[in-house]
């Protein structure tokens, strides 16, 4: 068996693009003028899921905090839609404010 030489040994570049999905919320976040997108931690079925810092948000975008101000609505959100959240391929679920028009 014969080495290659290192200048002679090419270096296979993967041809499908990295998806940065940072970059994708930020441009929705641009394009529709959302307020604030919010991922949020679910709590395991077993802990206890009282109190709203058992529902941390994971990441923010446009803020480097979530919405602390309406955490507890949306908590009560997620928890009142969790059957609805939980089936795949199901419409969004939305909420507005007619308070705010948002």
């Amino acid at each position: 068996m014969k080495l290659e030489k290192a200048s002679d040994i090419k270096i296979k570049q993967p041809t499908t693009n990295v998806i940065s999905y940072v970059d994708m919320i930020r441009k929705f976040v641009k394009e529709t003028s959302a307020f604030n997108i919010t991922f949020v931690l679910q709590p395991a079925a077993s802990k206890n899921t009282s109190g709203i810092k058992s529902w941390p948000g994971i990441f923010t975008c446009p803020q480097d905090e979530p919405p602390t101000l309406h955490w507890p609505n949306i908590i009560c959100l997620i928890t009142q839609n969790l059957i609805q959240l939980n089936e795949f391929k199901k419409p969004p679920i939305y909420f507005y404010d007619t308070k705010v028009n948002t």
